[in-house]
């Protein structure tokens, strides 16, 4: 369901992360304020706009869904998901192997 939104609102979970992947845009509704755990990782992120429940979330989602292009996404991607090059397995791999590799020769 996710790879077919066009948009996803969220108050404060990994989902903005996945669904930018996936090129949806994302509006963060930021119910907790200071408690959200999540805080740190989307406030001022331009690729995630955020409203407080205050605001015209109504105006936001317009706004957003007449965007041609996700704001900053590439270095949105870049910084969170690396590459997505369907790779990501074998890095981990590699990284494991070549570790486990120099610690052999050193013990």
């Amino acid at each position: 369901m996710l790879n077919q939104a066009k948009l996803v609102i969220f108050f404060g979970s990994a989902i903005a992360t996945e669904a930018i992947a996936l090129n949806a845009k994302v509006l963060y509704i930021d119910l907790f304020g200071e408690g959200n755990p999540y805080i740190n990782l989307y406030k001022n992120n331009p690729s995630i706009p955020e409203v407080s429940p205050q605001e015209s979330i109504k105006e936001k989602v317009r706004e957003l869904l007449n965007q041609k292009e996700i704001s900053n996404k590439k270095e949105f991607i870049e910084r969170y998901c690396y590459k997505l090059d369907g790779k990501a397995t074998e890095r981990v791999v590699n990284v494991i192997y070549n570790t486990v590799e120099e610690w052999k020769k050193k013990y």
